[in-house]
Formats: structure tokens, sequence, C-alpha cells
């Protein structure tokens, strides 16, 4: 019997059942599964042939089916729906917003914005408001899009079962360490720099807002837009590119959400950040731990930020404070890495038929993936340069 099933192996090509999903839950598995091996599914990698099976094409006879032409039409497609939406939030937060503005203010609201750049002025609730609606649709249209396209159940493009509580805690030490490392320089420097992410398109002077206001706003910069966040690059897109590799999965994701930051200043941060976010995945099972990863990102930026405007001289402190952190983090990471499953998940499913130099050349080959880099770039050189 066992003979049977090795020569079955040696015979087929089944890409869905060769699939690692080691690490995930039950729930997601046949979710993931019946999601890939819907025949109707364009964006399904199901590959399933006999290595030997050749097909009859009227213009060239019978021809061997390669694995890799299908591999690169699913990866083409998913990148194509990725490139959109990302495009969409763009559009939202650079010109939409504006517009939206523009109308308010025709209508007698005290709000004001200028379209040589990102200022915003007017009453602080009527700003705040206005990017509050603005930062929802810049978010929530794309994930919607997202959804209604992929077509993936819930069970599958947002898991929520978490599987190691260990790899929770874990990841969250581990995000710590990196989120020091990644802010080293700002222990030299006497200015100040907003690390809040929720209006990071505008330049609002938010010293000047209310104890009651700050609040709010540090409520869904920490929270809900990590929440957000973490649903638009690491739900149901992260999980369509896993069928490629779950080390492009974490690298893509991660690559556009730093690009999408539109600050130089960051982009190491959230690259770094989202990397440790897209493994807490693949090792906890859920969607929620990388969310969990992303908000003590920001407490921590938050915390120092704190520092800089509370201090006259805050170099010492700073260094102070990022040094418990960073030993914290390595402390509590070290500890719980001896009790925990030491598998490297980013080398499952590492080797598809499409060569890993062809997978990169697809993102620059896609239209919407190749202007996303191409605004972002742009936006960034502008903001250095003026």
């Amino acid at each position: 019997m066992s003979n049977t099933k090795e020569k079955q192996k040696d015979i087929l090509i089944d890409v869905t059942e060769t699939f690692d999903y080691s690490g995930q839950s039950d729930e997601y598995i046949n979710a993931y599964k019946n999601w890939r091996n819907n025949p109707d599914n364009p964006f399904a990698y199901n590959y399933i042939r006999k290595k030997n099976e050749v097909t009859f094409c009227e213009s060239k006879g019978f021809v061997k089916v390669i694995p890799e032409e299908k591999e690169q039409k699913v990866l083409s497609k998913i990148l194509y729906i990725f490139g959109t939406v990302l495009i969409l939030f763009l559009f939202i937060q650079f010109i939409f917003s504006k517009i939206f503005i523009a109308v308010l203010d025709y209508f007698g609201v005290n709000i004001h914005n200028s379209f040589l750049n990102y200022s915003i002025y007017g009453g602080q609730k009527e700003v705040m408001t206005a990017m509050i609606i603005i930062t929802f649709l810049k978010f929530c249209v794309p994930l919607l899009i997202t959804k209604k396209t992929l077509k993936m159940p819930l069970k599958a493009s947002l898991p929520c079962k978490l599987q190691s509580s260990k790899d929770l805690f874990l990841c969250m030490a581990l995000c710590l360490s990196v989120s020091v490392l990644t802010s080293i320089s700002r222990a030299y420097s006497d200015s100040t720099i907003e690390y809040f992410t929720f209006f990071n398109c505008y330049n609002k002077e938010f010293s000047l807002l209310n104890q009651s206001e700050l609040v709010i706003y540090m409520f869904l910069d920490v929270v809900i837009v990590s929440i957000m966040s973490e649903f638009l690059f690491h739900g149901a897109v992260f999980q369509a590119l896993r069928q490629f590799g779950n080390l492009y999965a974490v690298i893509v994701t991660a690559s556009f959400s730093a690009l999408m930051a539109n600050n130089i200043a960051s982009v190491l941060s959230v690259f770094a950040v989202s990397v440790v976010a897209g493994i807490s995945i693949l090792r906890s099972g859920t969607v929620f731990t990388a969310v969990a990863v992303q908000i003590i990102n920001k407490i921590y930026l938050t915390a120092l930020t704190i520092i800089e405007l509370s201090f006259p001289d805050t170099s010492l402190k700073k260094a102070y404070f990022m040094i418990i952190c960073f030993i914290i983090g390595i402390a509590v990471s070290s500890v719980i890495w001896h009790s925990t499953n030491k598998e490297i998940f980013l080398k499952k499913n590492l080797s598809t038929f499409l060569s890993a130099k062809r997978k990169i050349l697809l993102i620059f080959s896609t239209i919407p993936t190749f202007t996303v880099i191409f605004i972002c770039i742009t936006v960034i050189i502008t903001s250095i340069l003026a």
C-alpha cells in the first residue's frame, strides 16, 4: 500500500496537497484548501497533473503542460489586484482627501488645505473628523475590493485561532527589540520626530490637541490603524501570496508596507516590523498576533515621542529607555525561544516551479505594482528634497 502511494507521488503533481500547512489550525487548512481547489478561482494556484501528461493544442499538436506557466499566470493576477488596491489607497490619501476637504471648505466647514503640500488648517475637531473619515476610507475601500475580488473565506484570509501562545509573546518581544534597533539614531537626535502614522500624510501640529482629543488620536493610531493595516497587508493578499512561498509572501508584503509609509525615516522600521508581523502569522496561526506586533511597535514609538516632548535634555533618557526595552525584548524572546518550536517557517514552501528571480521580476512587470513602486519612491524623494 505504501509503495502505491510512493508511486503516485512520483507520477502526480498536486501543488495544493504538497503545500506545507504546519503551524495553522484545521479550520484554516480546510478553508484554504477549499479556496485553492475551486476550479473557477482564477487566483488559486491548484495545478494537478501527471508529470508526463501532454495536452493536444490545435496549433502545436501534443505539448507538455508546464506548471511554471500556470504559476506565473496566477501570481500575475494576484499582484495585479494587490497593486490596484494600493493605487486606490494612494488616490484616497493624496487626491480624494484634498477634494473632500475642499468640498467641506466650500460648504462652510472650518477646514482648509493646500493643493501644493499636505498641510491642513482649521478647527481641531473639524480636522480630526475629516482625517478619521479619510483614513477609514483609504483602508476600508481597498479591503472590501480585495475581499470581493479574491473571494477568500474569512477563516483563511483572517485566521483567528491561536495555535501557540508562546509564539505570540515571542514575536511581540522580538518586535520590541527590532523597534529599538531601527530607531537607534533617535537616541542621538535632539529633534522630535512625529511617528504617529494615523495622519502621516498631513502636516498638522498635534501638540495643540487637548488631552481627550490626544487620547482619541493615539487610540485610533495605535489600535484601529494597526488592525486595518494588518488586515490589508497580511490578510487575503498575504494568504494568496503564500501559495508561492512563505518567504515570498513575507518579503513582498513587508516591502510594499514600507513603501506605503512614504517617509524615508520610517521605511526601515516599517519593513522590519512588517517582516516580524508576517513571521508571527506563520508561527502562531492567527493574524491578530501580527496586530499585537504592530501595537507593540506603535506603543514603543509613542513612548519615545513622549520622552522627546517631555524633557529638555532627552538624549540620555532616550538612550536609557531604548536599552531597557532592548534588554527586555531580547531576554523574553530568548527564554521563550528555548521552549518553543525552533522550526524556521520562512523555509516552508520555499521552492516552487517558478524561480525566485522570475517571481521578483513579475512585481516590476505587473503594471499596478510597478506604478505603486514608482509613486511611492517619487513621494519619498520629493519629501527629501522639499
